[in-house]
């Protein structure tokens, strides 16, 4: 094995400079400066990147990482694989570092670029390392888009030979004559993929594919997510790619992993087939998570809890998770629509799921060894922050059959459930992070602790906006705020659903109690205020939004009337917020919101439906 020559030009040494800082810890540029410890930079550039005599790719990882795991990009020898070195990129993000390594495939008789590699890996603050692949034909020979669902053909495959490898070393003391797998989960299904069905299980012999599973040096995994104790090993998936960051999964040409002995451990390898495709663009994707501590929630016998949130989370095949965010199936309302297709929500649920998953353990007084949903919300802050526009809230991308009918709204909507979601999953990681007496717990630094405030401060500035300009004036100057808007294109007046309404208050009430706590207290008065506005509003219309059944009215109608039908738990789970904070703000239990809960438990326990 050679090190890559690194010294023929100055601008490669730059290079790899920066290729190198990525794969430190996530250090700031002074302390690296002033510590006379640090390894030589000339040293650490010498190991960052190796490439062995077949032109294949070899990383060593951060910290002790490097003691455990190898990763290892190979391809067949009919094809080079070239670092586009000027396109290398390094981002201190928030709690983790992001750097990126273009490489293109070229193939050798006619030197001609086939196909771009994009490879992502993100160092985060905990320790653990993610990373992601993305496959794609080369720009000259890429299609353009075509939203023509008519016209969605599953792309075909080239096989390059390209492989990428993790080789996972153990204790010596282990026995590794034989291929270890006691450590190995999958979520499994039934019928449908449903987070609400679905389970955990070990894998077992009888769920490696033949003929590989007959022999003992190697298998052939599942076609889903493996998890070990200290590793997250993702299928491979094979993507068309829509107009509005619509995806579909073609689920029948994803290959399947291997998993094979090797000396002192095993060798995780997953395949990337190049698709091709002359109507629609098209991606191979691939990603994992490494870790120094515990990945699988079954090891040391961690909290079930955080086996069910990883289960429900599913960022195997009920969602998917990608570089920029997190992707839900595409209700068939939407534009464009196709089965089997994902979107990207502006919302990021799951990482607000699993940071209060997480303040709930720490209030039990629990020791959390499993970073797995740590590290999933770091990354979840880091997807929502650079989607939030310059007018401070989040754009829903495709088109709303539902909404376009009804309202004239196209494509590019705000939605005000998932923007304020957005915004308090920001408040919630903020509030989590922002302290220094944890040491357990991973701190936001000065400047990444202003960068959350000013994005939280711009969608409350927003609301402020909004609720002025799109709201319906109840009797006693309450407003009711308009569920959807579109900030280029004019349209009708739309409904206001409870939920959206009271999530907005309690957004405002929050960032109002966060600015107590920083000493601007005369800064909340605005926000304080439009709060207010809303609460009144909810007086105003109190027993209105009480069904003849004790069920509870979706949404006030931009006609006066009330319709739709409500959610089952979201609006009484919203409302029971909503009196904690007031009752943190103005000392008392709100008793119109008591009313509204109350009236909404009788209807579910009547129903017999559960009230959890």
């Amino acid at each position: 094995m050679k090190t890559i020559n690194i010294c023929k030009h100055f601008s490669i040494i730059i290079i790899w400079i920066i290729l190198l800082i990525g794969f430190m810890p996530h250090t700031t540029y002074t302390s690296l400066a002033v510590d006379e410890k640090a390894v030589p930079v000339t040293t650490i550039i010498q190991d960052a990147l190796q490439q062995n005599a077949n032109g294949d790719f070899i990383w060593t990882l951060p910290d002790k990482l490097s003691d455990i795991f190898t990763p290892m990009l190979t391809i067949h020898p009919n094809y080079l694989l070239e670092l586009d070195e000027n396109n290398i990129t390094m981002d201190d993000d928030v709690m983790m570092t992001t750097y990126n390594y273009p490489i293109v495939v070229v193939e050798k008789e006619s030197e001609i670029p086939v196909a771009f590699l994009d490879i992502q890996f993100r160092h985060f603050l905990n320790g653990d390392l993610s990373y992601h692949l993305s496959l794609s034909q080369a720009s000259e020979d890429a299609p353009l888009l075509d939203t023509g669902a008519d016209l969605i053909n599953p792309p075909l495959l080239e096989d390059l030979g390209l492989t990428w490898t993790i080789f996972e070393s153990f204790d010596s003391t282990e026995d590794t004559s034989h291929i270890r797998i006691d450590d190995l989960y999958q979520i499994t299904y039934a019928d449908t993929i449903d987070n609400t069905t679905s389970k955990w299980t070990p894998l077992i012999k009888t769920d490696f594919q033949q003929p590989a599973a007959a022999r003992s040096d190697a298998i052939v995994l599942p076609k889903t997510a493996v998890f070990s104790s200290q590793m997250r090993f993702g299928m491979v998936d094979v993507y068309t790619l829509l107009d509005a960051n619509v995806i579909i999964e073609n689920l029948g040409l994803s290959p399947t992993n291997l998993l094979t002995k090797s000396t002192g451990g095993r060798k995780w390898i997953a395949r990337l087939p190049l698709p091709k495709s002359i109507t629609h663009k098209a991606l191979t994707e691939h990603w994992g998570i490494m870790s120094l501590n515990q990945i699988s929630p079954f090891s040391n016998d961690q909290d079930s809890i955080i086996a069910d949130d990883i289960r429900i989370a599913d960022l195997n095949r009920f969602r998917k998770l990608r570089t920029d965010g997190i992707y839900y199936e595409v209700p068939t309302s939407y534009v464009p629509y196709a089965p089997r297709a994902y979107w990207r929500v502006p919302a990021e649920h799951i990482g607000q799921r699993f940071i209060s998953s997480i303040q709930n353990q720490k209030k039990r007084g629990q020791q959390v060894t499993n970073t797995h949903l740590e590290t999933l919300s770091i990354m979840s802050l880091n997807h929502n922050l650079p989607q939030q526009n310059e007018a401070g809230f989040w754009i829903t991308e495709p088109k709303s059959k539902w909404l376009y009918d009804d309202y004239g709204i196209e494509a590019g909507f705000y939605d005000t459930r998932f923007s304020t979601d957005a915004a308090l999953f920001i408040l919630d990681m903020y509030r989590f992070y922002n302290r220094t007496d944890k040491e357990d717990v991973p701190s936001l630094s000065l400047e990444e602790s202003n960068q959350l405030m000013a994005s939280l401060t711009a969608y409350a500035d927003f609301l402020l906006w909004y609720g002025d300009r799109f709201s319906f004036v109840t009797k006693n100057g309450g407003l009711l705020l308009q569920d959807y808007h579109h900030p280029t294109i004019a349209h009708e007046p739309t409904h206001v659903s409870l939920n959206h309404l009271v999530t907005e208050m309690n957004f405002l009430l929050s960032y109002s109690l966060l600015l107590d706590n920083q000493n601007n207290a005369r800064q909340k008065y605005p926000y304080l205020e439009l709060a207010s506005k809303i609460r009144t509003a909810v007086h105003d219309t109190s027993i209105s939004w009480i069904k003849d059944n004790q069920d509870l009215w979706y949404a006030y109608m931009p006609d006066g009337r009330y319709g739709l039908m409500d959610y089952p738990r979201l609006t009484r789970n919203d409302l029971i917020i909503s009196i904690d904070l007031l009752e943190a703000i103005y000392g008392e239990k709100d008793m119109v919101f008591k009313a509204l809960i109350q009236s909404k438990e009788s209807y579910l326990t009547k129903n017999n439906l559960p009230l959890w």
